[in-house]
């Protein structure tokens, strides 16, 4: 089965990291595959860079959200979601 990984960030560059590499260390024992998949919801500040930085070395799908706010950024991730089931 493979899950969802959803992280919707918006100007939050400095946790961005953190986050995303906390995901990425989980260990499954092999009970299931995990994608993670970033919505940048139109930030303006560094994230960009850090999301480009980070998919060098790690398997992260980002998506650009709208701009809307939250729920908006959910419905994105929701249609570019790959997995059977999704978390947020």
């Amino acid at each position: 089965m493979l899950i969802t990984v959803v992280i919707l960030t918006y100007n939050r560059a400095l946790l961005l990291r953190r986050v995303i590499e906390s995901v990425a260390a989980q260990e499954t024992s092999g009970l299931f595959d995990y994608e993670i998949l970033v919505v940048n919801d139109r930030s303006t500040d560094h994230s960009a860079g850090v999301l480009r930085e980070l998919g060098r070395s790690l398997p992260i799908r980002v998506v650009e959200g709208p701009g809307r706010g939250e729920a908006a950024a959910r419905n994105c991730a929701l249609a570019a979601a790959l997995g059977e089931r999704i978390a947020f």
